[in-house]
């Protein structure tokens, strides 16, 4: 009998950690509030164009929030991004260099945690996808 007890206790103790992670509030564009089906149907409309973006607030509750123009396309001057670089790393970069940026937002839940440093792995396979979208853009000009 006292095997029984332990497991339903250590099932019942696993469920409310898995259930209380659970919590999600969904809020759309605007900041309000909103049922699960009314954010779902909105985000999965072509017509609105918006994108999801999830984090874990501080009371441990998901938060999935719809925001429209989250992803913006830019053309930077090279040379500007490459003397404001320089500031603040300890060695120049030569002028044929390829500069890639990659950034991590804070409590975003599509990002891994990486450190500072990439490997020369990561590097080859980020140069690898590199090649291949410039590949397909050619092909469909």
């Amino acid at each position: 009998m006292p095997f029984k007890s332990a497991l339903l206790f250590i099932c019942l103790f696993f469920y409310s950690l898995y259930s209380e992670s659970q919590t999600r509030v969904w809020i759309d564009e605007i900041g309000d509030t909103v049922e699960q089906y009314e954010f779902l149907n909105r985000w999965r409309d072509k017509y609105y164009s918006l994108s999801r973006w999830d984090s874990i607030g501080k009371d441990n509750i998901r938060y999935c929030t719809l925001q429209s123009k989250l992803y913006l396309k830019g053309y930077f001057d090279y040379n500007l991004v490459k003397s404001e670089l320089e500031k603040i790393i300890p060695f120049t970069i030569d002028s044929n260099s390829v500069i890639i940026i990659k950034y991590y937002f804070k409590d975003d839940l599509c990002s891994p945690k990486f450190d500072n440093h990439w490997s020369s792995g990561e590097i080859n396979r980020r140069k690898s996808f590199n090649r291949r979208n410039k590949s397909t853009q050619k092909g469909l000009q």
